[in-house]
């Protein structure tokens, strides 16, 4: 059975760890901080992915790749996240996940020489 509490995740307490020589985002964390009760899982998903979008959809706005990156780009790589955490956290949790589906956002694998676009890339569709 799920825990009826659900911690407090203001953009403060968040983290993001990075990966190797990409730098693209692959690992979250979340400090000590307080914990409030949330008596059913619905209301705790949804606060934890108003939570995280509202952070995201800022730090994505106003990051600075050192490439062009359209809106739509950003917005997709907002939604891809959540929706491979959420999958994570299903996994973890309850014993399964989300299908998988196609990404909204390119991550540029495609671009390293002798690299493919990814099974799921949106420049496959």
């Amino acid at each position: 059975m799920a825990s009826p509490y659900a911690l407090d995740l203001a953009p403060d307490r968040l983290s993001v760890g990075l990966s190797g020589p990409g730098g693209f985002a692959d690992r979250l964390g979340v400090g000590p901080g307080p914990v409030e009760w949330r008596p059913r899982l619905s209301e705790r998903r949804g606060l934890a992915e108003r939570t995280y979008r509202t952070h995201a959809q800022e730090f994505a706005s106003t990051y600075e790749p050192g490439v062009k990156m359209s809106s739509a780009h950003r917005a997709g790589s907002v939604e891809d996240a959540w929706q491979a955490a959420w999958a994570g956290a299903s996994r973890a949790v309850l014993g399964w996940a989300p299908p998988d589906r196609w990404r909204d956002s390119c991550c540029f694998i495609y671009a390293l020489p002798g690299a493919h676009e990814c099974a799921r890339c949106p420049r496959l569709r």
